[in-house]
């Protein structure tokens, strides 16, 4: 039977070999910076007010959306 979809927000972690905090959103790990710091706290806050403000759904930025070095020299 599938899960049903909870509505608390992903969880603040740490990841033990790295001592780093970290969210998984979506299946995908963001690293958040060293855990229990404020900064990794404002970067958790952040992502999370954007996935709530995203209809919980995050968009990530694709690679093909990113310019590579080619692009502007051939323009």
């Amino acid at each position: 039977m599938p899960r049903c979809p909870s509505s608390n927000p992903p969880k603040y972690r740490k990841h033990k070999p790295t001592c780093q905090a970290v969210v998984r959103i979506q299946g995908k790990d963001f690293y958040l910076g060293p855990h229990g710091s404020a900064a990794s706290k404002r970067e958790y806050d952040r992502l999370i007010a954007e996935w709530y403000a995203n209809g919980r759904n995050l968009v990530v930025p694709n690679a093909s959306d990113e310019i590579t070095v080619v692009e502007p020299i051939a323009m």
